[in-house]
């Protein structure tokens, strides 16, 4: 089976440095980075076997396909770690390499996800906008649930749910967020709700 991530706002596909987009605020933005880590996927069947279970660290950047050992018709659910385990902190090789640009040196951990662009409503220089989410209390575990699924599974990533999916978040409030705290726990709870099983 292959598990294909891929990114939307809304009804549309990302485009990168393409048009742009309006959040739940009316807030006009654009999108030059969309990145995220996902860790410990398990694939479980029917009366919740594990089907496949990783601990690797898979970087999303746009679309990826991941290729699993799995008989389609068995799956029942999908679940992940958004974001990277405590057991990380040292630089790693891989999708986990410093050379990648999500590793924060300074604290020696990494960021798990990232959504970069521009807005007219930031207030930051050229009207940034740069979210780096990362942190202890920043983690979150995501948990779809599939039923049997086609030899190409598509998990879409809606970036939209990044500003309001649980705590409303305004580009003109918060136009950056570059350290772990609260700014970055609440829009870890919005993002992990960005994920749905495309039809």
């Amino acid at each position: 089976m292959v598990l294909r991530f891929s990114p939307r706002v809304g009804s549309q596909d990302l485009r990168l440095s393409g048009p742009s987009y309006t959040n739940a605020w009316g807030e006009h933005f654009t999108v030059t980075k969309f990145r995220y880590y996902i860790s410990h996927l398990t694939i479980r069947g029917k009366d919740d076997q594990v089907l496949f279970n990783s601990d690797e660290c898979f970087l999303v950047e746009g679309s990826r396909d991941l290729t699993l050992p799995v008989i389609p018709a068995d799956v029942a659910s999908v679940s992940f770690l958004l974001g990277v385990d405590s057991t990380h902190t040292d630089a790693g090789t891989g999708d986990l390499d410093p050379f990648k640009g999500m590793y924060w040196s300074w604290n020696k951990s990494y960021v798990f996800a990232r959504l970069e662009g521009q807005s007219d409503s930031s207030h930051a220089p050229i009207h940034l906008l740069t979210w780096d989410i990362g942190g202890s209390t920043a983690r979150r575990t995501v948990t779809l649930r599939t039923g049997p699924a086609p030899d190409t599974l598509r998990i879409t990533a809606d970036v939209l749910a990044w500003f309001d999916a649980v705590h409303p978040i305004h580009i003109s409030h918060s136009p950056v967020c570059h350290q772990p705290g609260v700014l970055a726990s609440d829009i870890a709870d919005n993002y992990a709700k960005m994920f749905a099983i495309a039809p």
